[in-house]
């Protein structure tokens, strides 16, 4: 995100002077408030959740009869994928309803801010029926100039995790959950799996405060929260294990597979919906996390060996989920699978 030194240099570089000439100089305080509620807006929404947002600042007649009045905190709430706002003072907006806003015609009056999704350029204002891009820059990786990294520097610690961490099973903790050879998990490995997790997110993510089995029903914790210094925003990760475990008498105890991952997919979704019902003025979004530790024919505890073909069928092999939250929901995330490679020495060949 662009410091505040830097936005308000483009602004008097691109827009303060069209509003002048446009509007008039009593346009330009409201421009400045524009963009400090602008900032606000995006630490209260998911960004990721909507194809367009639009903003304006004054009381116009013709949208007086389609505007709700609600608190910044509750703006989550509104379920729409085109948000349409006016803002009204530092805590206060009305949301208007899409289909009956004209940003085109409006602007004949007022400028108009848009946001549209996946556009190289998202950030724009409409002066005079004209778009202006807010910057000459491509937009930033969180979506907006004004939007803050949250959820986005999540899913590139989980991606990092995925691909550099997991996989070669780095760290203290992750490799105390399984066996040298990297063909069993140990008895109840959870703990070191959620310790090694949070391990890595508290040192990779930035202003925000990362903690283990958070409560959110009477009966499970969740077990990461992730929480962003000064916005809305809550990840809640839920961590599953696939594969076999040894149990306390070196034996192979019941294996995890799919269903387990599922079973995991629907805890979670419980722990989002009552995380919401427990804090309702914040974003909640939840993140499955699954460590994949499954290996074809491995049915000897005390192996140490294993073919290269059996040791890797399943590296490229992805869960199969029913229903896939994702796509019936904006708070679920696609899961992270963390395919663990068994050890260089544990190769037969």
């Amino acid at each position: 995100m662009k410091t505040e030194e830097t936005l308000i240099r483009v602004l008097q570089k691109q827009f303060i002077l069209k509003i002048d000439d446009t509007y008039g100089s009593e346009a330009i305080d409201d421009f400045k408030f524009c963009v400090s509620q602008l900032k606000k807006l995006y630490k209260a929404i998911d960004i990721s959740q909507y194809e367009s947002i639009m903003a304006y600042v004054g009381n116009y007649a013709e949208y007086q009869d389609y505007c709700k009045t609600m608190e910044m905190d509750n703006i989550h709430s509104v379920s729409t994928k085109r948000l349409v706002v006016r803002f009204v003072d530092e805590d206060t907006l009305n949301v208007v309803q899409d289909d009956h806003f004209d940003a085109m015609a409006l602007s004949g009056k007022t400028f108009v801010y848009r946001w549209r999704a996946n556009e190289k350029q998202a950030d724009q204002f409409y002066i005079k029926g004209t778009l202006h891009a807010f910057s000459d820059e491509e937009t930033p990786s969180e979506g907006s100039f004004f939007a803050v990294r949250t959820y986005n520097d999540l899913d590139e610690a989980l991606i990092n995790y995925r691909d550099n961490v997991a996989l070669s099973c780095k760290g203290k903790y992750l490799s105390e959950s399984m066996n040298e050879a990297r063909l069993f998990f140990y008895p109840a490995p959870e703990e070191n799996l959620q310790k090694a997790l949070e391990e890595y997110l508290s040192i990779r993510l930035r202003h925000c405060t990362v903690k283990r089995e958070h409560i959110v029903d009477d009966s499970h914790p969740v077990d990461i929260i992730v929480t962003w210094q000064g916005t809305s925003h809550i990840a809640l990760i839920e961590i599953k294990w696939i594969g076999k475990s040894l149990n306390d008498k070196g034996e192979i105890g019941v294996p995890y597979a799919d269903g387990r991952a599922n079973s995991g997919a629907a805890q979670l979704v419980n722990y989002i919906d009552n995380n919401g019902d427990t804090y309702p003025h914040y974003v909640t979004v939840g993140y499955l996390a699954v460590f994949d530790l499954r290996r074809k024919e491995n049915n000897d505890p005390h192996a140490v060996k294993i073919s290269r073909e059996n040791a890797n069928y399943y590296k490229e092999r992805e869960i199969s989920y029913n229903p896939q939250y994702e796509t019936l929901r904006t708070d679920f995330k696609k899961p992270y699978r963390f395919f663990i490679k068994v050890s260089n020495d544990a190769y037969q060949d």
